[in-house]
């Protein structure tokens, strides 16, 4: 969902530049409209005017919305003002992709092969291949060739004690993702247990930062090398035979530990580089701009000099340069310090009001819920509190909604959110209403992020069970910068998804079996909680967002 509402006002102003004359507006209308080559609804917002001249014109933000066109800003180049910082400000994107393009191109490979170790007391296991559907049948086998061709994967035709079932995820792009289910294996794996960093390390370090950037490790995980023996171990069937793993694949307990020692290894000295998962953040420093631009740029070019040398690639999709503050693991970091990402709130701060009493209960019990973690936050829900009282009259007046405002931005502030460790257990709370979904990421009883979205209408249509896994679904991907690689222990109000996610994937229903799949890339363990320790979910899956499958847009041209 884009809400663009600067697009909408100076609407007279951008139409007279349009086709030369004043032209009056006389309302707005939200219309649904559909892109004809992903198939995907919008609602848009349009602003109607009495002439003929004017044919329907889309905003850029709605156009890049609807996948319709795609901006590169990496590739626009700022033009400073202060004539000190034109070397600088000419050191753009387009030059840093001239001078290191080989960095942006290919598979990276680090220094040093991975040897996996294996509790000999586990039992191998062989898993049977899985029944592909026809319609993938010739993308996966042009993708299964295009792996072997990067050398990623390789065809095994000796016997293997161990036998992992693939799982294949679709794209956005269309694009199929090879994975290995590597639930039986990662019993048997052992684990470094590499400490990982935390944002709480790096942000004694920022002080003095104003300008920083941010690079995204090319396929991360594929920079590893594994050894002949450890690859035999992740070897997976396909229709078209067996293959194993060339390089680390995603999944296994060990990769995310593994990749971040050696990719620290690979970076160690360089001043101004810090590195949390695949995320690389440069910062500069300096009492000006100009000076912090200045030390920006070094440290950037010795880091690219650096990945040059190490045969790191980074993404240049990816690629946030030179900006005042950058989102980094959640948070905002800018030179006033440290923010919580609005993504991660948008659910509190955007949740719309109760319109009932029970909707007023659901969000007091959320409020009394996150107490512990926010000062006089049950004081200020005292005008709400009176609503819920026997025989008291229904009226949302000026003092309930202030109320509600000061209470949401309370949540959604620190110290209520915590800073995510990745040395804690994680624990997602997902629920799922008749129209909405809910998730809330938690440490320590304690919310890290938190996120709903309205239900499709054919979703509303699925069984209640299908509608709590699809929670899971969703809680787990839209965290998935969290909770990939983790173990997760969700927490859901539906007894049977307990059960039914421990029996073999064959057996449940069709489109339980679809979720489950996307499911196979976490490590998710789904266990049973009443419904009443679970107030932040309920509260998030029925005062949900209005966010489904169709997205609305802003439709006012620019």
């Amino acid at each position: 969902m884009v809400k663009d509402q600067s697009k909408i006002l100076p609407c007279d102003k951008i139409l007279r530049m349009y086709n030369k004359s004043t032209l009056t507006p006389v309302g707005i209308c939200k219309l649904k409209i559909r892109n004809p080559c992903n198939q995907k609804l919008y609602q848009a917002e349009f602003v109607v005017i009495d002439s003929e001249l004017c044919h329907p014109i889309l905003g850029s933000r709605a156009i890049q919305a609807m996948d319709l066109i795609s901006v590169q800003h990496q590739n626009i180049l700022t033009v400073e003002q202060d004539s000190k910082q034109s070397d600088s400000a000419m050191w753009g994107w387009s030059t840093i992709n001239k001078e290191y393009a080989n960095i942006f191109q290919g598979v990276g490979c680090l220094e040093g092969k991975l040897k996996l170790e294996v509790d000999a007391l586990v039992q191998p296991v062989r898993l049977p291949k899985r029944k592909v559907p026809v319609s993938l049948l010739k993308p996966l086998q042009e993708e299964l060739a295009s792996l072997e061709k990067q050398g990623i994967i390789t065809p095994v035709e000796r016997s293997t004690d161990w036998i992992s079932s693939m799982v294949i995820v679709k794209k956005p792009s269309g694009k199929l993702r090879i994975c290995i289910d590597p639930k039986p294996l990662n019993k048997a794996l052992k684990r470094s247990h590499y400490p990982l960093p935390t944002l709480d390390d790096i942000l004694p370090d920022l002080a003095r930062a104003r300008i920083f950037s941010v690079c995204d490790v090319k396929s991360g995980f594929w920079h590893i090398e594994l050894e002949e023996d450890s690859s035999y171990l992740t070897t997976f069937s396909t229709p078209f035979g067996r293959y194993r793993w060339v390089r680390m694949p995603m999944g296994i307990s060990p990769a995310p530990e593994v990749f971040q020692r050696k990719l620290n290894h690979a970076l160690e000295g360089l001043p101004g580089i810090r590195v949390i998962a695949d995320d690389i953040l440069i910062v500069g420093e300096g009492e000006t701009d100009v000076e912090a631009i200045k030390d920006h740029d070094q440290k950037l070019r010795k880091l690219l000099d650096r990945c040059r040398e190490r045969q790191l690639k980074l993404n240049p999709e990816k690629f946030q340069l030179r900006k005042t503050e950058v989102p980094y693991i959640g948070h905002l970091l800018s030179a006033q310090g440290l923010q919580a990402d609005p993504s991660k709130v948008k659910a509190i701060t955007e949740m719309p009001r109760p319109t009932d009493v029970k909707g007023v209960q659901r969000f007091l019990g959320m409020v009394n819920y996150l107490s512990r973690f926010c000062e006089n936050i049950s004081d200020a829900g005292e005008p709400l509190r009176q609503l819920t009282q026997k025989d008291a009259v229904w009226e949302w007046t000026e003092v309930q909604e202030g109320a509600f405002q000061q209470i949401k931005s309370k949540i959604s502030c620190a110290p209520v959110l915590k800073y995510y460790n990745p040395e804690e257990p994680l624990e997602l709370q997902c629920d799922a209403s008749e129209r909405g979904l809910g998730a809330a990421l938690m440490q320590s009883k304690q919310p890290l992020a938190f996120a709903s979205r309205a239900l499709t209408e054919t979703e509303q249509g699925y069984a209640q069970i299908e509608k709590e896994l699809l929670a899971v679904l969703f809680g787990m991907e839209k965290f998935h910068q969290f909770t990939f690689g983790q173990t997760v222990a969700v927490q859901s109000d539906h007894k049977p998804l307990e059960s039914i996610m421990k029996k073999p994937l064959l057996k449940a229903p069709r489109r339980l079996q679809r979720m489950m799949l996307r499911l196979q890339m976490y490590d998710a363990c789904i266990r049973y909680c009443p419904g009443k320790s679970l107030a932040v979910a309920d509260t998030l899956s029925r005062a949900y967002l209005d966010e489904g499958s169709v997205e609305e847009l802003s439709g006012a041209p620019d």
